[in-house]
């Protein structure tokens, strides 16, 4: 999130334990990011974040 503007960092799913890596690139070109959290998504391919929020975090770069 940069203030309250959701943006969407790509989709991901967990391995066969339940794990996942995913590297976000965190330059300059990325707008101020206060915030991450991990949505699960009715619909793929939409312009922002709309499902429920499972996880997440404040974020200070």
């Amino acid at each position: 999130m940069s203030g309250d503007k959701k943006i969407n960092c790509g989709d991901f799913q967990p391995d066969s334990k339940g794990k996942v890596l995913v590297q976000l690139p965190m330059d300059s070109s990325m707008p101020a990011i206060s915030a991450a959290k991990i949505t699960i998504e009715p619909l793929k391919s939409l312009p922002e974040p709309t499902g429920a929020t499972v996880m997440q975090s404040s974020l200070s770069i």
